[in-house]
């Protein structure tokens, strides 16, 4: 029996009667995990790991190779960022790199910038910036990788939820100057989505997490038998990228029937890998819309609601508004990953 908690009573009813329905039938159910499953981001998170302890696997010329100078085109980064020329912050990037010990808070301030700025930059978005960014993990080893998270992972459930800004520092020469992100704190399990997992589980359903991070970052958490998910390893689905000699390249692995696990992707992955059409997906933004609207199958469609207002997503949250024919939108309290049986999300979304 699926516990009330914080659900929203419509929601409620729809996910119980879906698993009365379709128990011991093995029927699918396919989560997103960030911002999904969890209050906020794993994938961030492991990323800040990467930044604290500088745990790289390229060599400083793969490393400046995969720096992007004028990416689709695109010169600057979005002004909301600073609007500082990719090619500049790329140049002073691959001469931190190439000193890192010496130059670690260029390089730490400079990367935050280029992960949070280039998905919002015209031309380039998630779609550039996603795969970018997990490509960063190319020259580690898979274990090295799982280590990363799980340290992110510790440290994060055990700290306040909020953000923090780096900056990178005035006296060193740079074409940049002085560049300012912020990083995130802090992840929560929801206890009414771990709920959900056992539910579906008790009642023979295959329950998958489809993310757009890195699938061992994932992995290493959710398929943890004494964690908070426990999911079987091969349910959960990710970003890959092919490896050789037991090292990840900064080759996206499409082999298969596989595909990048963002947008049309994640779709695509369902289809080649799951094998057939979930009866219900959970997501929370633009990168979870297509899998939620591709099936007729799916029986129940559930957004998390994070205020989105803008973007393709919009459109949909307004779907889900009405909590009704098979579409749903889900409250969640954003200070302590609780969810809020109100529609409308409490607490500000870092």
């Amino acid at each position: 029996m699926l516990p009330v908690r914080g659900w929203h009573p419509a929601l409620h009813a729809a996910l119980a009667a879906l698993i009365e329905k379709h128990a011991g039938a093995g029927a699918a159910a396919v989560f997103d995990f960030d911002d999904t499953l969890i209050l906020g981001d794993l994938g961030d998170q492991t990323f800040r790991t990467q930044l604290d302890e500088l745990t790289f696997g390229l060599t400083p010329e793969e490393f400046a190779a995969h720096l992007p100078v004028e990416p689709n085109g695109v010169t600057h980064l979005a002004p909301e960022f600073g609007g500082a020329r990719i090619a500049d912050v790329s140049a002073d990037l691959a001469a931190a790199y190439a000193a890192k010990e010496k130059s670690a808070a260029e390089l730490r301030a400079k990367l935050a910038l280029f992960f949070h700025a280039l998905p919002a930059t015209e031309g380039l978005g998630k779609a550039f910036a996603y795969p970018w960014t997990n490509q960063l993990y190319a020259g580690l080893a898979r274990e090295e990788l799982r280590a990363l998270a799980r340290k992110a992972w510790d440290r994060a459930v055990d700290e306040p939820l909020g953000s923090f800004e780096v900056e990178s520092p005035a006296d060193v020469a740079s074409k940049a100057g002085v560049q300012r992100a912020r990083l995130s704190t802090g992840l929560r399990a929801i206890p009414e989505l771990t709920d959900l997992l056992r539910a579906l589980r008790a009642a023979d359903f295959s329950v998958f997490i489809l993310t757009a991070s890195m699938e061992d970052i994932v992995a290493e958490i959710a398929a943890d038998p004494n964690g908070p998910f426990a999911l079987p390893r091969e349910n959960i689905l990710g970003m890959r990228l092919v490896t050789e000699g037991g090292r990840y390249t900064r080759t996206l692995d499409t082999r298969d029937g596989y595909a990048v696990t963002f947008g049309t992707g994640k779709t695509q992955v369902i289809r080649n890998v799951i094998g057939r059409a979930p009866v219900l997906v959970f997501g929370d933004s633009d990168t979870d819309l297509d899998m939620l609207t591709a099936f007729a199958e799916t029986e129940v469609r559930v957004l998390i609601d994070r205020g989105q207002t803008k973007g393709p997503v919009a459109a949909f949250r307004e779907r889900c508004a009405g909590n009704r024919d098979g579409h749903y939108l889900q409250g969640r309290n954003q200070r302590d990953g609780t969810l809020n049986p109100s529609v409308v999300s409490d607490g500000p979304d870092e």
